[in-house]
């Protein structure tokens, strides 16, 4: 099989947030302006593109517009979007703008109307988000600690049609931490869609390890803008 990695883009403020945080390679990413990133990633021959809104995520503002933009002037690229949508009529305007998938976590996880909703209007247009550290799972923007854990969490859509799983592993301080490969293992052997993973790595190896665990997508953040990793083959396994 193969795994694909995708760079992701968090938004804050209208920014890159590995940008504002200094986490890059400034010979790779001489630009700070998210269009100028998205050309540079393409050109480094990504597969598609993850944008995070992190401000509609945590509640505290919202990029849609600048998402909304990006969607169309890169209408060729697979666009993954994520962040904060928790109506169906954000959801319908994302689709219909041309994003290729959604990746929704909170809604999904606390509302099982809503859930239900997405599965019926997009079925495999959408990927089940769960921010997990351990066993536990987190909400809005990683800032609250969910009632359900992973067990149940993934338990809720065994007959609910979902455009595959991903696992975003958080450390105690709900930053991003390292994709545990057996986890992976473990999501493969409950249920049977598509497994992404979101997180840190540590080397080579350890991407293999996770390719190995049957995940199709990588998703990466700070390892993608320091040039730690390159982008443009998938894994072969």
């Amino acid at each position: 099989m193969s795994m694909i990695i995708y760079p992701v883009i968090e938004i804050v403020q209208g920014k890159c947030r590995s940008v504002e945080e200094g986490k890059v390679d400034k010979a790779l990413f001489p630009s700070s302006e998210i269009p100028e990133i998205i050309a540079s990633l393409l050109d480094m021959g990504a597969n598609g593109i993850c944008l995070i809104d992190v401000d509609a995520a945590t509640g505290k503002g919202s990029n849609f517009k600048l998402i909304d933009r990006m969607i169309e002037k890169f209408n060729y690229v697979n666009m993954f979007v994520g962040g904060g949508i928790r109506e169906i009529k954000v959801a319908d305007h994302l689709i219909m703008a041309g994003a290729a998938k959604l990746i929704i976590g909170t809604s999904a996880i606390e509302d099982l109307a809503f859930l239900q909703n997405l599965s019926d209007t997009y079925g495999k247009s959408f990927i089940y988000n769960l921010d997990i550290n351990g066993t536990q799972v987190y909400t809005h923007g990683r800032s609250r600690l969910s009632s359900k854990n992973i067990a149940h969490a993934i338990q809720q859509i065994i007959d609910i049609e979902v455009g595959g799983i991903m696992l975003t592993f958080i450390n105690n301080s709900g930053e991003l931490d390292y994709v545990d490969p057996v986890r992976m293992r473990w999501l493969e052997s409950v249920a049977s869609v598509d497994f992404q993973a979101r997180g840190r790595i540590r080397n080579p190896d350890h991407v293999k390890e996770i390719a190995s665990a049957s995940t199709e997508g990588l998703f990466l953040s700070d390892e993608v803008f320091l040039g730690k990793i390159r982008i443009a083959e998938a894994i072969e396994i």
